[in-house]
């Protein structure tokens, strides 16, 4: 009797293990599954959330403004002369230079004697006089010389201020002209920058370099330029005194159009748009825009968006401008 009793509480006691054993299972599957459903919701939860999330850009507020594209080309700085030439009207030797290169002459001063006898005659020595009023730019005879009726001794006239001179590409003929602007620097003074304005169209195409010759007044000459000075230029091919210009980089395509996203408001909220432009000249950064664009749309030029986009302007001083 005892014995049976015995048994029956070891099989009680394995009973109460089992149920407890498969009530824990049941608690913990319950538990478990049900974290699975909280971290599937969790999960739909941040999805919304990174769609709502707003791209941060820059905008630059299209504005009217002048836009200029210069080419770069390379010149040299000469001086235009205007001059006359001083002659002997005997056939001589020279037997005195009164002038040098430099001096002042005016009308009817003597630069230079010549004796014009010859073996067996004696005439009296001729004076050579200056017939305009100047500088003396050059002097060609010495003394000893034998010269011929005519022949130059001298010449005299008013140096004119540097100017620069440039070969520049028939294809510019139409954009560089009489008027057209130009800045230069010099390799012996980089920093220092100078301006020019074309003076001189040549008439003719080298049929060797396809090049034209060019002529520009130096507005701010100094002492530092030197003739024959070796100076690179920047020439304007193309102004615009009221273009909208953008970077380059914020243009991109959409179906093989020009297109542009600007940030439009609704309600307070910043949204990207996307519209379609066309491009004008452009330089090494930025390109005008022709139509697609208003004064005032805000480009945005920093930032990946697309259509619709909801956009946080980071540099909002620029929407106040």
């Amino acid at each position: 009797m005892a014995e049976n009793n015995k048994k029956k509480k070891i099989v009680t006691i394995v009973l109460v293990v089992l149920i407890a054993v498969l009530a824990a299972l049941i608690i913990v599957q319950r538990t478990v599954g049900f974290g699975k459903k909280s971290s599937g919701f969790s999960g739909f939860s941040s999805g919304a959330g990174a769609q709502a999330q707003a791209v941060n850009v820059r905008v630059e507020k299209a504005v009217p403004a002048v836009f200029t594209k210069k080419v770069n080309f390379n010149g040299e700085l000469s001086r235009n002369e205007s001059s006359k030439n001083i002659g002997s009207d005997v056939a001589g030797t020279v037997v005195n230079v009164l002038v040098k290169r430099g001096d002042y002459v005016k009308a009817g001063d003597v630069v230079a004697q010549v004796d014009p006898s010859s073996p067996g005659s004696q005439y009296k020595v001729r004076d050579v006089v200056a017939n305009v009023s100047g500088t003396v730019l050059s002097v060609d005879a010495y003394v000893g010389q034998k010269v011929n009726s005519g022949a130059t001794l001298a010449s005299v006239g008013n140096p004119s201020t540097l100017i620069l001179k440039m070969n520049i590409p028939e294809k510019y003929l139409s954009a560089v002209h009489e008027g057209s602007k130009a800045c230069f620097t010099t390799a012996a003074w980089p920093e220092k920058e100078y301006s020019a304005v074309a003076t001189y169209v040549g008439t003719s195409v080298s049929s060797s370099s396809r090049t034209v010759e060019y002529e520009f007044a130096i507005q701010d000459s100094d002492s530092k330029l030197l003739e024959g000075m070796y100076v690179k230029a920047d020439v304007v091919v193309y102004e615009n005194n009221s273009a909208i210009t953008v970077p380059t980089t914020a243009l991109t395509t959409y179906l093989d159009n020009d297109v542009l996203y600007i940030a439009q408001e609704n309600d307070g909220k910043y949204t990207a748009k996307r519209v379609y432009v066309t491009k004008g000249v452009a330089d090494d950064s930025r390109t005008e825009i022709i139509s697609g664009l208003s004064s005032g749309d805000l480009v945005i030029v920093a930032g990946s968006v697309i259509e619709g986009s909801l956009i946080n302007i980071v540099n909002p001083e620029e929407v106040g401008k």
